[in-house]
């Protein structure tokens, strides 16, 4: 008996956080990608991502999230997960680089612990994550590790 080898594809699908108008998801969108979801705290945002993508999504504060495992088992399942956390704490421009970095620190980590539950829920067709925001942020996350599992 001969083995089917073939690898069967879903299609590509994105979920974006601090989505904004959705100028990140665009870009997805542009190379064939689904969007499904975006959220934002901002409703003005929020009402331009909906009819930009044609969808009806809510105004949520993705620190919501935070400490809410359930919460994030119920964000839709996706192929990507797209982030854009405000980098206005960690530009160098925002009183000459001294702003306070708690509240932008905690967005990111909320983001990052989205990844990971996502990618380890039952069934999930995680296949990749991007997060933008400036460079002057990476040397405040130096604490956060990154551990590439292989399956």
């Amino acid at each position: 008996m001969k083995e089917n080898n073939f690898k069967i594809y879903h299609p590509l699908t994105t979920v974006d956080f601090f989505c904004g108008a959705g100028g990140f998801s665009e870009g997805f969108r542009q190379m064939g990608f689904n969007i499904v979801q975006g959220y934002d705290h901002w409703k003005p945002a929020v009402d331009t991502f909906n009819h930009n993508f044609n969808l009806q999504c809510e105004v949520k504060n993705i620190l919501d999230f935070e400490n809410s495992i359930e919460e994030i088992e119920n964000i839709p399942n996706t192929s990507v997960i797209l982030g854009s956390p405000p980098c206005v704490s960690f530009s160098s421009s925002n009183k000459s680089g001294k702003a306070d970095k708690k509240l932008g620190l905690r967005l990111i980590k909320t983001f990052l612990r989205i990844v990971a539950v996502k990618k380890h829920q039952a069934n999930s067709t995680l296949e990749g994550w991007f997060m933008e925001n400036v460079v002057n942020s990476r040397k405040h996350l130096q604490e956060i590790t990154f551990i590439q599992i292989t399956q």
